[in-house]
């Protein structure tokens, strides 16, 4: 607390002294206690607040300001919302004689202006004078409690508030701003509507009916009031943020990005305005330039429910699968209705290896009645990708029976559907049919423009990349490419195939590309990293890999590749974590447990490798050549392990040989000390015949 009151006088001495004069000798021309209350007052009431700052200045600094001087500087203070200063002032009031409890009210808003709503409503509570307003008193006692989050105490006092300043339109503003955040819209219009016959031409009055008719959906009526409310009131930002977004739902971009420029010229960084240039930048396909806008919005894509929706379409537009989720889960929770967020979410789980997820939120959408062709489709996939085949051609075929959602079906949609369905038979078995059934069909030069059609094109891709026919994926890739040259999906299947082809560096090249245009395209940076990995450029291999890493930990396959990179590396130890967590994930796999073994070996753990080198021989089968590598580790290591034993069987031999001698020698020392003694107690008795040496008398 010391601290803070410290702080408070620092910054009113500092705030006192910046409105002073810029020349040092001013206070020697002006005559600083020939003003009067009265003038400093009359300054204030024209807005003149940094004269009447610097003349209270001079006159605190010639001793012979009083408590109405700092109860006028503290009128200013509260004027312009400076918390700090204005509790400075009332503090200086009352060393100088001032009533505290008259000053109460005002201490109260001071310290509520600081965000110190406890001590304000402590102050209150401690009493203040019989002469302050019961209604301002109310009023402020109401905003600290909708601070809290005490809606109905809020609403009390408010109510309070409007009896007691009967001719004053503030509580009545107050209660329509409270019931339009409670969604009592009914409540807000008549709050709303009593604050308008009070003050017609008030800003806040006026963005509080246009509020109210916005979330009426009479939008032509809110900007009627809206732009009263930014005419009377021009630095209104939130009139301003209102406008931009009911311009944008209206269609009206132009208008929209004018009011935005307004909110940038007064708030820069403003969340909100980011939030909805970044909308604007979705709708025109820049998906990039909104997800970095998103990205600026702090916690408001994680609070606000529009830009939660937002920021979930576009890091699934932009197959961001992983990211998309959490968000698009979180607004389907709030608004279960919303069709293309449950689309995209089940579409996104699906990319994730999370098909019965997907089907749960697909249900909604695959009623006996549904004509949803969209949502069948979905279905169809993720079934698929469960191994559910037979539903999976039953989506398909239901999906084929439907008219697409958003008007007439295209010929391009139809092929779209019409790979679906050989994908189908590919996966059931037919690879050979289904490939040649797309092929003749995307015969046709014009076919592949459309985007359902660069979909079906990718599936014939896939087709022929996995059935080794690589110099037709690579002209499908082409196609691709052709149709759009900034196709990440396009890019990545033409890597796969020059990397099938041993074409390492083309490979690397068109993954590159791909990740050049969406750097989270976890599927191309895994591709390039075994590319990497293949042309034996460890070390790049090893920074695609890490990044995979930090982004899916969990993957066995991305730790395995990165525990390969390390023993290319010759860095074993670095290994070992990566292969021990890859090898209990897939303790079938041959490479993973081979390299596990090295890795161990590496580490000087020589019998913990032996013993999964022959593991590895286990998995291995009848693979010769796998054989052959592991029989030479084999040979390698359990030569190096009978030396170490040989080594260690000769080590311990010579130190049981060293303790012998050692005992030896102790036993030997004992002997002679044991002779030594004997020899000494004979001498101190004397030899016969001796006489004694006689003790003293």
């Amino acid at each position: 607390m010391r601290y803070k009151v410290a702080a408070s006088l620092m910054l009113s001495v500092s705030l006192l002294a910046a409105c002073s004069g810029e020349d040092g000798n001013d206070k020697e021309k002006v005559d600083y206690a020939s003003f009067d209350d009265a003038a400093v007052s009359r300054l204030v009431d024209e807005g003149n607040y940094a004269k009447a700052i610097e003349i209270i200045k001079g006159q605190e600094d010639l001793g012979v300001a009083d408590q109405t001087d700092y109860l006028t500087l503290m009128r200013i203070f509260l004027e312009q919302q400076n918390g700090i200063a204005a509790e400075v002032a009332i503090e200086r009031a009352i060393g100088k004689g001032a009533d505290k409890a008259s000053l109460a009210l005002p201490r109260a808003r001071a310290l509520f202006m600081q965000g110190r709503a406890r001590e304000a409503r402590q102050v209150l509570e401690d009493g203040y004078s019989d002469d302050t307003s019961v209604g301002e008193v109310a009023l402020l006692l109401g905003d600290i409690a909708n601070n809290d989050g005490k809606r109905d105490e809020a609403r009390a006092q408010y109510l309070k508030a409007t009896e007691a300043l009967d001719s004053d339109y503030r509580g009545h503003l107050a209660l329509a701003l409270l019931e339009l955040g409670s969604n009592n819209l009914d409540a807000a219009a008549s709050a709303a509507d009593a604050a308008g016959a009070l003050a017609p031409d008030n800003g806040l009055v006026a963005y509080a009916q246009g509020m109210v008719a916005r979330y009426r959906g009479q939008a032509e009526a809110a900007l009627v009031f809206l732009n009263k409310a930014v005419e009377v009131q021009p630095s209104n930002l939130l009139a301003h943020l209102e406008l931009a977004s009911i311009n944008i739902d209206l269609g009206s971009n132009e208008d929209a990005q004018k009011e935005l420029d307004i909110i940038y010229g007064m708030a820069p960084e403003h969340p909100m305005a980011h939030y909805y240039t970044a909308l604007l930048q979705a709708q025109k396909g820049e998906l990039q330039k909104a997800e970095a806008l998103l990205l600026r919005t702090g916690d408001l894509t994680k609070t606000f429910p529009p830009a939660v929706r937002t920021y979930g379409l576009v890091a699934y537009q932009l197959q961001k699968y992983s990211t998309a989720e959490p968000y698009l889960e979180r607004y389907l929770a709030q608004v279960p209705a919303d069709r293309l967020v449950r689309l995209a979410l089940a579409e996104c789980l699906t990319n994730r290896s999370k098909a019965r997820e997907a089907m749960q939120v697909l249900t909604p959408l695959l009623g006996k009645d549904s004509q949803d062709q969209d949502a069948f489709i979905q279905a169809a996939a993720a079934s698929a990708a469960a191994g559910d085949l037979q539903a999976s051609r039953g989506y398909f075929e239901k999906a084929e029976g439907l008219q697409a959602p958003d008007g007439p079906d295209t010929p391009a949609r139809r092929r779209l559907l019409a790979a679906k369905l050989a994908l189908a038979d590919y996966v059931q078995g037919d690879a050979e049919g289904a490939k040649a059934k797309l092929t003749a069909m995307y015969a046709d030069a014009d076919a592949g423009k459309d985007l359902p059609d660069r979909e079906g094109l990718l599936i014939l891709g896939n087709m022929q990349l996995e059935t080794g026919d690589l110099d037709a994926a690579v002209k499908t890739a082409e196609r691709l490419l052709a149709a759009d040259e900034k196709s990440v999906v396009g890019l990545n299947l033409l890597g796969a195939a020059r990397y099938r082809q041993r074409q390492y560096d083309a490979a690397v090249d068109a993954y590159s590309k791909a990740l050049a245009i969406n750097p989270d395209y976890q599927s191309a940076l895994k591709n390039r990293a075994l590319a990497y990995l293949q042309a034996e450029k460890y070390t790049e291999a090893r920074s695609d890999l890490e990044q995979l890493v930090k982004a899916a930990p969990g993957d066995p396959q991305v730790r395995g590749m990165l525990g390969w990179a390390y023993l290319s590396l010759d860095r074993p130890k670095d290994a070992l974590p990566h292969l021990k967590q890859a090898q209990a994930a897939l303790p079938t796999s041959v490479t993973i447990t081979t390299d596990y073994a090295e890795a161990l070996a590496g580490s000087g753990l020589v019998s913990a490798a032996i013993e999964q080198a022959k593991a590895a021989k286990k998995l291995a089968g009848g693979r010769e050549e796998i054989l052959k590598y592991l029989d030479g580790l084999l040979e390698t290591w359990e030569k190096q392990e009978a030396e170490r034993a040989e080594a260690d069987r000769l080590l311990k031999e010579k130190a049981r040989e060293e303790l012998a001698r050692q005992r030896e020698e102790r036993e030997k020392k004992l002997k002679d000390a044991e002779a030594a003694a004997a020899a000494d107690a004979v001498k101190d008795k004397g030899e016969p015949g001796e006489d004694k040496p006689q003790g003293r008398q």
